[in-house]
């Protein structure tokens, strides 16, 4: 989505997917997108539905008088001010596959040397 906002910047965008949270619901507001839209949880119960949206807004407005003293009055206040964070995939460093120790720490391992392993 911020590839998106800040490749279009004179666009609008909508992001949609996942949303029944006010944070899922952040997540798209900082990454450009001025409004979202629920479907499948506004869609789960009808007693849910309204629950949905009700929550969306008290969040917002939690969120709005939590952050106050950083002028943000309206999601238009923050729309887009995380996207330049985000970093492309292609640009992720990645361990080579002789580094890749499976998601663990390298601590704890015994090194190739260790076990009288040539490389």
């Amino acid at each position: 989505m911020s590839q998106l906002t800040q490749a279009f910047p004179d666009k609008s965008f909508s992001g949609i997917g996942g949303i029944s949270t006010f944070e899922h619901a952040l997540n798209y507001f900082l990454l450009g997108c001025g409004t979202v839209q629920v479907c499948t949880a506004a869609m789960l119960d009808h007693a849910i539905g309204p629950t949905i949206i009700r929550e969306l807004n008290q969040g917002l407005t939690r969120f709005l008088e939590k952050n106050a003293d950083k002028g943000w009055k309206s999601v238009g206040d923050l729309v887009g001010i995380r996207r330049d964070r985000v970093v492309a995939q292609s640009k992720i460093r990645r361990p080579t596959e002789k580094d890749y120790r499976g998601g663990y720490e390298a601590e704890g391992y015994a090194t190739a040397e260790e076990l009288g392993v040539k490389n």
